[in-house]
């Protein structure tokens, strides 16, 4: 989808045998509408009758990697402090987040039982401190030198140029690490299905993981590879492998990461539109593409625009990225997780993790951006809440305050008719009471 709200549809028939006589085929349906907000959502109700409707609620904590919980002077926080720290602080607030055994190769853990027991551990540490466990993984892609590769060659999708060997792609990062070679599971073997399934099972059952945050998955789609089964394309190895997951950890929270928007339909719960380094990437481009985007939160899921850093190694140094981060998470505020450790956050950093929480709870519709003001509007029968974006190079943003406006982030009042400046690429929100 690009800026101007137009659609590009692109047909890849890579290994996909097409014939004359065929009686199944996609059906490509044309929508009419007055407008791109109208058209938008007719398209968002078209698919959710097909694919089921996404639950209701926020599902929001602390995502960080154990080796970001670190104090200032260079020792550990436990994840039972984090735990603690939400409890009091963040009430509202109720999963962490582990990632794959530390020193293990992508991918071992869905086969080698003592990487297992090191993610139950710690997923019982934050289990007995009152909040729940997500789990960070690429299920789909495998390092080469994983377990997995190394012993069920068999398991992995052959290469078209060589069909006796693994298909491999290099130089790729799996949930968070970088490995020098990657190879895809193959979902049309029965026994890769019945592996991974098994562990995502006891993931889900015994280590009581609620959320599973699964990345890298459009690695699965790559060109080049094929399933041994001659019928099944890349597509459909794709959906098979999310299949296979969902149906083992029924009830838990599924996000799909760097997943291609078609096949994931109706196989997770939220959505991943960013990651925390793209806020120092061609920033103009990205905040028109996520305002684009807006209208998928709620409708096919719930959105996760990136998470907030305040004060870990990943933090910002500008204090505008900072707040063009934190505005981001007021307009997509279905999923809000920080990348800090709670026990290090102050008080102005709760201060902001709360005013989103208030936000999410309260129901506002959402405005299509404006392009003149660069604003979206949240709006509901009491307030709106206006949200300035200024993506435009050295030329700084003037807004004019209206009468009974306040800091949203703090609810200091705003004198009336007085002008605020938005230089850069930061952001900044305003309160304006219908009924004050």
């Amino acid at each position: 989808m690009y800026e101007t709200g137009l659609m590009r549809i692109m047909l890849d028939t890579e290994n996909v045998g097409m014939h004359p006589d065929e009686s199944d085929r996609e059906n490509l349906v044309f929508l009419q509408a007055k407008s791109t907000a109208d058209l938008m959502s007719e398209f968002a109700e078209m698919i959710e009758r097909h694919h089921g409707r996404i639950p209701d609620g926020s599902f929001t904590g602390c995502r960080a990697p154990e080796q970001v919980f670190m104090s200032q002077d260079g020792t550990g926080v436990s994840f039972t402090a984090a735990a603690e720290k939400m409890k009091s602080s963040l009430s509202h607030f109720r999963f962490i987040e582990l990632g794959e055994p530390e020193g293990s190769e992508s991918g071992s853990w869905i086969m080698e039982h003592g990487y297992l027991s090191e993610i139950e551990s710690r997923a019982k540490e934050i289990t007995a401190a009152g909040a729940v466990p997500a789990f960070r993984c690429s299920p789909l892609a495998v390092s080469m030198k994983s377990a997995v590769a190394m012993l069920h060659g068999d398991w992995l999708v052959r290469s078209l140029i060589d069909p006796g060997s693994p298909f491999e792609i290099d130089d790729v990062t799996l949930a968070g690490s970088k490995v020098p070679a990657a190879g895809i599971l193959d979902f049309s073997n029965p026994e890769v299905r019945e592996a991974v399934a098994g562990v995502f099972k006891t993931l889900h059952e015994r280590l009581g993981i609620g959320y599973f945050r699964l990345e890298s998955l459009s690695l699965a789609c790559s060109r080049g590879g094929a399933s041994v089964h001659g019928g099944f394309t890349r597509i459909d190895n794709y959906r098979a492998g999310l299949e296979t997951i969902e149906k083992a950890v029924p009830g838990a929270v599924i996000e799909l990461c760097d997943a291609p928007l078609w096949p994931s339909l109706g196989f997770g719960s939220v959505l991943s539109l960013s990651d925390s380094g793209f806020l120092h990437a061609d920033i103009m481009r990205r905040a028109r593409l996520l305002a684009q985007r807006r209208w998928m939160d709620g409708n096919l899921w719930l959105i996760d625009a990136g998470p907030l850093s305040f004060r870990d190694a990943s933090a910002p140094d500008d204090e505008g990225d900072r707040s063009f981060a934190a505005a981001l998470a007021l307009v997509f505020r279905s999923v809000l997780f920080f990348t800090d450790s709670p026990a290090e956050l102050k008080d102005e950093d709760l201060r902001i993790l709360e005013k989103i929480r208030e936000a999410a709870l309260a129901r506002y519709n959402t405005s299509a951006i404006d392009e003149m003001s660069r604003c979206i509007k949240l709006e509901n029968e009491d307030r709106v809440i206006n949200i300035y974006f200024n993506w435009s190079e050295n030329r700084p943003l003037r807004i004019r305050i209206l009468p009974d406006t306040r800091n949203f982030w703090t609810d200091e009042p705003l004198e009336a008719d007085s002008y605020i400046t938005i230089n850069g690429f930061g952001a900044f929100v305003t309160v304006k009471d219908i009924h004050a």
